[in-house]
């Protein structure tokens, strides 16, 4: 997946809301990202989200729980929806073909 130019691998999660989970650390003068694809096909970036915070994400045992009280409920993380389910069926479709 390409965000904003830079391109970001998600992980594949076990989740029964979350598809995977991608981050791209902090670099001097850059924002970290954090980037959620749900099942419904909507990807969220979140930024300023530090390294230790998506690690806690990927260990815990629910991830959309996780998410939800540590990241969305957190207003330091500014979100944005970068995608929603029929632009990214139909990218999957446009690579299929």
């Amino acid at each position: 997946m390409t965000v904003k130019g830079v391109p970001i691998e998600l992980t594949p999660v076990k989740s029964s809301n979350l598809v995977g989970v991608g981050y791209r650390s902090v670099q001097p003068g850059s924002d970290a990202l954090l980037i959620v694809q749900f099942k419904s096909g909507a990807v969220y970036t979140y930024r300023h989200v530090p390294k230790e915070v998506h690690a806690a994400l990927m260990a815990a045992p629910s991830k959309g729980k996780y998410l939800a009280a540590h990241i969305v409920a957190n207003r330091e993380y500014v979100f944005e929806k970068i995608a929603t389910a029929e632009s990214v069926n139909r990218f999957t479709q446009e690579k299929k073909a």
